[in-house]
């Protein structure tokens, strides 16, 4: 019964990423008429940034988040200021 409450509890939360990077294409697609598929590797370096500052810096879960949150959107930023700002003209 434990595994299949867990399991149950991984589902929803893998479904609730994958639907945030989907209303992610949808907010870039509607404001800018240009397909951004970038969504899911920023998704993955805010990861990869909590999982390296946490394991590896050694900071706590609640100051890595943030942290993810900021280096992922300057990320995000340079990519719109670099390729986007192109395609859109």
């Amino acid at each position: 019964m434990v595994y299949f409450i867990n399991d149950i509890i991984t589902g929803a939360l893998i479904g609730l990423l994958y639907s945030l990077v989907a209303m992610g294409f949808v907010v870039i697609y509607r404001a800018s008429k240009v397909f951004n598929f970038a969504q899911g590797e920023l998704v993955i370096i805010g990861g990869f940034i909590v999982w390296f500052t946490t394991m590896q810096a050694g900071l706590s879960l609640w100051l890595s988040i943030p942290l993810s949150l900021v280096l992922a959107g300057l990320v995000g930023y340079a990519i719109e200021r670099i390729f986007l700002t192109k395609l859109i003209g």
